[in-house]
């Protein structure tokens, strides 16, 4: 262990943790069961698989195979949707409506988001997203 490191990372540990992204923010507004089960529990597995194959893609891209693997691996966990799947199958069809307009509209938050943060490095988020 390096001399001086440990009392950095304590101090990053400790550190005010930044703004809360967009979904996150997007997640405190949602009001109902079924709206809750699409945006909490659909959305962000599908926002992390899209994500996580984005990653996958840049590592395959620079030939790291190890790199897209370790993602791959972590891309199988974020994206289990079972736990929606159980949530939507105790909704009423009406309820699985909203839960699928509850989620649309947070992933749109997400892709809005992410979108823009592109932009912001001079990225056409087109092609990537």
């Amino acid at each position: 262990m390096r001399s001086g490191r440990p009392g950095k990372r304590a101090e990053r540990i400790d550190a005010p943790s930044g703004k809360p992204d967009a979904l996150s923010t997007h997640l405190d507004t949602v009001e109902g069961i079924a709206e809750r089960v699409g945006a909490g529990l659909v959305a962000p597995p599908l926002v992390l698989d899209r994500f996580y194959l984005q990653v996958v893609s840049f590592f395959v891209n620079e030939a790291d195979e190890g790199s897209a693997d370790a993602v791959r691996e972590l891309r199988s966990g974020a994206s289990d949707c079972g736990p929606a799947r159980d949530a939507l199958g105790a909704l009423d069809e009406s309820g699985r409506e909203r839960a699928r307009d509850a989620a649309v509209e947070a992933v749109g938050v997400a892709h809005e988001e992410y979108a823009t943060a592109l932009e912001s490095m001079g990225l056409d988020p087109k092609p990537v997203c």
